[in-house]
């Protein structure tokens, strides 16, 4: 491993900044896509409730061929409500998959999940896209 490697932190503003509409479509359609012809893994979820009436979870990845590994971490705070913050937060780390470091980037991912879920939606509206997507995964 390299020893001038560096984290690179990415907060709120910059991944906001980020997301374009044509870049969220692209990433959400390659994601249904490396899914669909199972070149992604999905490893098993972590979801817990909270003391706090809170719901934590972890989801993890691998696109092996991408040399991708990661994971995001997030919850569902709904006391935030009553404090004026954000009920849903989550952050998401990407790891150098081939080495196991160094770690790549972390990114607060708030902006994320409106847009992903807007993304998905849009995709599942293409006329056909589901079917084709369905049926590339049974090849």
């Amino acid at each position: 491993m390299p020893s001038d490697a560096r984290l690179l932190l990415i907060d709120r503003d910059q991944v906001a900044a980020l997301l374009t509409p044509d870049a969220v479509m692209d990433a959400v359609r390659e994601s249904f896509m490396l899914h669909a012809a199972r070149a992604g893994r999905v490893f098993p979820m972590i979801r817990e409730a909270l003391p706090s009436g809170g719901v934590w979870g972890i989801k993890a990845g691998d696109v092996p061929e991408q040399a991708l590994l990661g994971f995001k971490t997030a919850g569902f705070w709904p006391a935030n409500r009553s404090l004026g913050a954000a009920v849903a937060l989550s952050a998401v780390l990407q790891i150098a998959a081939v080495t196991w470091g160094p770690l790549r980037d972390l990114l607060h991912t708030q902006p994320l999940t409106l847009t992903q879920l807007a993304g998905c939606a849009a995709i599942a509206t293409i006329p056909g896209a589901v079917l084709a997507l369905a049926r590339r995964r049974r090849v």
